[in-house]
């Protein structure tokens, strides 16, 4: 096993990197331990099932980890963001991945390694290709730090949504208020069913929560459709309302 010792140790470095990247709580640590899960790992198990016997010298090998695994960073990005990402999945891909392209490579090795011929003294990481390296592997550091900070929005505008929605067989209605504001508001709704008298209800909303209201209706004897309009209001302003949306609703019969 000695001729696959390095991946060996790769695919046993991403799982625990994996693990660290989902399990632990502390953020600090988890992108300590996605560094090497997304700048050298996938793309150094995946240049070893691509080169399979060939065996390629210490300084392209992390050449290569390095722009295969920047490579298939961006490349997963795309796949996830089109299929959802959650918290956890790249992690638990790459690590997957990982394991999979060393266990490729270990295959195409076979029981005996066959070293590529080298005529000459051996080739070295060069000064400038190592600060190539450097560089790169410090901005794809910098890049993973920038995706897990919050940043204040400044001078960026928040706001309010509200939507109405007729309720089963058209006798009620679902409001709905939901805040994007950077600060906690305090609102105050009002539903008015035409012909009946208002419901007022006042509420806070911190940032990115969200209050739905389900209101029964009067049944008009005609069967026509009611108008039914809702205000909402800056609790304390006075004037024109915030947002307002306004719905018919008619009665159905139950199918």
């Amino acid at each position: 096993m000695r001729r696959h010792r390095g991946l060996l140790a790769a695919a046993l470095l991403a799982i625990v990197c994996g693990l660290v990247a989902v399990l632990v709580p502390w953020q600090p640590v988890r992108i300590v331990a996605a560094l090497p899960l997304t700048l050298f790992l996938p793309g150094y198990a995946l240049t070893a099932a691509i080169f399979g016997t060939r065996q390629l010298d210490r300084a392209r090998e992390i050449v290569l980890g390095l722009a295969v695994s920047l490579a298939l960073l961006a490349l997963g990005s795309i796949l996830l963001s089109a299929v959802g990402i959650y918290p956890g999945t790249w992690a638990l891909l790459l690590a997957v991945f990982t394991v999979a392209g060393c266990a490729v490579g270990m295959a195409r090795r076979g029981p005996e390694r066959r070293r590529e011929p080298r005529d000459g003294p051996r080739r070295r990481l060069r000064r400038r290709d190592g600060a190539i390296l450097l560089a790169a592997t410090a901005l794809g550091a910098v890049a993973i730090v920038l995706t897990q900070v919050s940043f204040d929005a400044g001078d960026a505008d928040g706001y309010t949504a509200l939507w109405m929605l007729p309720g089963h067989g058209g006798k009620s209605v679902e409001v709905g208020v939901a805040s994007a504001q950077h600060t906690p508001w305090s609102y105050v709704l009002d539903v008015h069913p035409h012909g009946s008298r208002p419901i007022v209800e006042s509420f806070q909303l911190r940032p990115g929560d969200e209050k739905i209201l389900r209101l029964r209706l009067p049944v008009r004897a005609d069967g026509r459709p009611l108008k039914v309009t809702a205000s909402l209001y800056r609790e304390g302003a006075h004037g024109e309302p915030y947002r307002r949306v306004v719905n018919w609703v008619s009665p159905r019969e139950p199918s």
